[in-house]
């Protein structure tokens, strides 16, 4: 297989408008898939009303760790332990 033809196959930028449609509806299935697992998975299922506070003046670590929790309360499956991660920095190896 030629590289030419390896990067048709995979829906690069030879393979025409068609082709990179078709790559944004399996990308946009899979996100779909993916959410529904989530949703199955999830072991959150009274999901708790968290109201949005006021994020002016707050430095945005704090404003993302608030965050991050809230999402947390209502959102706890095995998706969110291996694909979602919170607080990685500059110099924080996986």
């Amino acid at each position: 297989m030629t590289p030419q033809r390896e990067t048709e196959d995979l829906g690069g930028s030879q393979a025409g408008p068609l082709q990179a449609h078709a790559r944004i509806v399996r990308a946009q299935l899979l996100a779909f898939l993916l959410d529904g697992l989530h949703e199955d998975l999830n072991r959150v299922h009274d999901k708790p009303y968290i109201e949005e506070k006021d994020a002016a003046r707050q430095p945005d670590e704090q404003v993302a760790d608030e965050t991050w929790a809230n999402y947390r309360a209502r959102n706890d499956s095995v998706m969110v332990d291996h694909f979602q991660v919170h607080g990685l920095g500059v110099g924080v190896a996986w």
